[in-house]
């Protein structure tokens, strides 16, 4: 059956149809809510729960949300990383580094704690952060510990019965990690490298083929647009222009 929601987008209220109904899971609905209303930054979903006074909650599986319910678009902060490198040039140090200054006057020299001296990454462009031109063979990189035993036990299962693994979280991990790896080539991959990633990385996990798309690609290059476009407004956010 169809289903409509009323979707809170900052501030702005949306009407979201769904003509096959609501997905099975909680990440095919945030992927749906991504690409309906092109959003890149990263978010996630709350639902209105009417049994406790209309407060929102973080839906553990799209049952706990009904037809004509409303959700709510959380936006995620981008993380921020600062790297620690002894080559930066950029200083910030506290009252006790302005003051070891001036005792050196009297003493000829002056020792500081490694504390006293924090050093920041200069802002620059983020092509310093790529050094590599796009390959001919796209190589898919090793992912955590977790996701890496779960895609081998899953092939396993995949070479006997065809079962496709459908696991939002190593989903989440396999984009992020693919969007790093990405990022070291190009910043604006094209929809023919994106499918070139996605080729690689069925190819080499079969038990990720999309379900649904003619070609079992569809859903990942798809999704690796949207993960670039967060990927990219974290770096933007660190001070490095794309």
């Amino acid at each position: 059956m169809s289903a409509r929601l009323r979707v809170i987008l900052k501030e702005n209220i949306r009407k979201l149809s769904l003509p096959s109904a609501i997905p099975q899971t909680v990440d095919e609905l945030k992927t749906i809510v991504q690409e309906t209303f092109d959003i890149e930054q990263d978010f996630s979903l709350q639902f209105q729960d009417q049994d406790f006074d209309g407060q929102f909650f973080t839906p553990l599986q799209t049952s706990e949300i009904q037809d004509k319910d409303t959700i709510k678009v959380v936006f995620v902060e981008p993380e921020i990383i600062l790297t620690l490198q002894d080559s930066l040039n950029v200083k910030v140090q506290d009252s006790f580094s302005s003051s070891c200054a001036d005792s050196s006057e009297d003493t000829g020299s002056c020792s500081a704690a490694s504390s006293d001296t924090v050093i920041l990454r200069s802002p620059g462009s983020a092509s310093s952060l790529r050094s590599e031109s796009w390959p001919v063979q796209f190589e898919v990189p090793t992912f955590s510990l977790d996701t890496e035993l779960i895609l081998q036990a899953a092939n396993e299962t995949h070479k006997k019965d065809d079962t496709l693994l459908n696991n939002p979280a190593v989903k989440s991990n396999i984009l992020d990690k693919l969007a790093e790896t990405i990022f070291t080539y190009t910043a604006y991959p094209s929809q023919a490298q994106r499918e070139q990633v996605a080729e690689a990385l069925v190819m080499k996990h079969p038990c990720l083929r999309d379900p649904v798309s003619f070609n079992g690609l569809y859903s990942w290059h798809n999704s690796l647009k949207y993960k670039l476009g967060n990927y990219r407004a974290k770096v933007k956010h660190l001070g490095y222009q794309n």
